[in-house]
């Protein structure tokens, strides 16, 4: 009965027991054959543990491709990881052995936080070796100040970079690339105007004045902060059309007006006194027309897959984000794929030298020749995009002074690292920002 109760019962304290249903099932079915317990339905309470795994699932995951995508973890950890992940994950589930899953998820992430804490311990170890053989400080060499800065932020993908810049004599981040870093600091920019937005919002202060009303005053208040005209015309009309309340004689027009602002196109809108109302609201149908089936780029709320306004109304965050995801990957790809083969064609001549060298793993202290998929490459043209950011941070095994494959245009370098980056985000169904698909595009 302890058992029992450690399992299925959460107050318990056992994480380590609680959701083990499969467990729970035959002591279950052993009590009822020796003392005649009566079995119990766990089906219901398996649904919601296995659900509540797989979430738990889906969150590790994420952390992993991000930890990759920072250099936090290599690839052939986090391919490990994913193929024990692989291995286990439909015995567990399926036998609704839920809290062991959890546990080995438990052990995963640790095994990829101890690698994570090593990888910082090199690479500031690097940083300070350098600074050091070199006489350098963050005065003489800005560089050291964006290497901490990366490290800080847990991104050891650019702080390698930096390191191995920094090795090459780059003291400091040239000026394009120093306006890229530079990223507006939000959480000031809300706090800088947090009391006078409180202020406006403030309904007990407000509390007579209709929504309508209290808009208008806002927008003429408040700091002017709209990055076009029209975008303050656009906030005015859609205040205008907003609905003002139950009786008001122009409702009707009001929905119809709103909703055409926001993208729909409204044949007619009735009031329906069937459906019932009271005192607090009245219920109005809307008729939209239907656009037609061809314009997939459009699609109808109801023919066809949901618009993006329906997605947001039905708080379907998941869903909306797969449709960013899947335009990414579909835009992003060739342009990605286009730009690799060009700079390669470029640089053909040095990656097929670096290709023929055995080199030197300054972090793993291995040497070997480049492989991909565990073969070795001598075809430049086959080289991805990883494992030419990978060669430009080798050293020569015979030169340990040498980089494996030097490419002197920064511009190229930086952009080698750039196209991997965005090449790895949709690839791990990470979506990128809107300003880094605005520069590769």
């Amino acid at each position: 009965m302890v058992a029992l109760a450690l399992i299925t019962e959460e107050d318990q304290g056992k994480p380590e027991w609680y959701g083990n249903y499969g467990a729970a099932i035959l002591i279950n079915r052993y009590l009822h054959e020796t003392t005649g317990m009566p079995i119990e339905d766990y089906s219901s309470s398996c649904r919601g543990a296995r659900m509540d795994a797989e979430n738990e699932e889906d969150s590790f995951m994420s952390d992993i491709r991000l930890k990759y995508a920072y250099g936090q973890i290599d690839e052939s950890t986090k391919e490990t990881v994913f193929n024990i992940l692989e291995d286990y994950r439909e015995y567990f589930l399926d036998s609704n052995y839920y809290a062991n899953f959890k546990a080995l998820l438990r052990s995963l992430r640790k095994l990829t936080d101890d690698e994570t804490a090593e990888r910082r311990n090199i690479f500031e170890t690097q940083m300070l070796e350098l600074a050091e053989q070199e006489k350098l400080t963050e005065e003489s060499a800005p560089m050291l100040r964006h290497i901490r800065a990366a490290l800080d932020d847990d991104n050891f993908a650019l702080a390698e970079d930096y390191i191995n810049r920094l090795g090459k004599g780059e003291i400091d981040l040239s000026a394009e690339e120093q306006k890229v870093d530079i990223e507006s600091d939000f959480h000031t920019i809300f706090l800088e105007c947090y009391d006078e937005y409180y202020e406006a919002c403030d309904r007990k202060q407000n509390r007579m004045d209709s929504l309508r009303n209290w808009g208008f005053r806002t927008l003429k208040t408040l700091t002017n902060r709209w990055s076009s005209p029209n975008e303050s015309v656009k906030a005015e009309r859609l205040l205008n059309n907003w609905i003002a309340g139950k009786g008001n004689f122009n409702t009707n027009s009001l929905i119809t007006n709103l909703l055409n602002q926001i993208g729909f196109t409204v044949t007619k809108t009735e009031r329906r006194s069937d459906i019932g109302s009271s005192e607090q609201y009245e219920v109005f149908r809307a008729s939209i027309t239907p656009l037609k089936s061809n314009l997939k780029d459009y699609a109808h709320p109801v023919r066809g897959e949901p618009h993006p306004f329906m997605l947001i109304r039905e708080n379907a965050i998941v869903e909306l984000d797969r449709k960013v995801w899947a335009a990414q990957l579909q835009t992003a790809f060739p342009v990605i794929e286009l730009e690799r083969t060009a700079l390669v064609k470029k640089w053909v001549n040095e990656i097929e030298v670096a290709l023929g060298e055995e080199y030197f793993d300054q972090v793993k202290y291995e040497t070997g020749h480049i492989t991909q998929f565990g073969e070795q490459i001598d075809d430049p043209f086959d080289v991805e995009l990883g494992t030419l950011v990978r060669m430009m941070y080798l050293r020569k095994n015979k030169n340990k002074e040498q980089y494996l494959l030097y490419i002197p245009d920064e511009n190229d370098r930086s952009r080698i690292h750039f196209l991997h980056q965005r090449r790895n985000e949709p690839a791990h169904m990470v979506k990128c920002l809107p300003e880094h698909m605005d520069e590769l595009l």
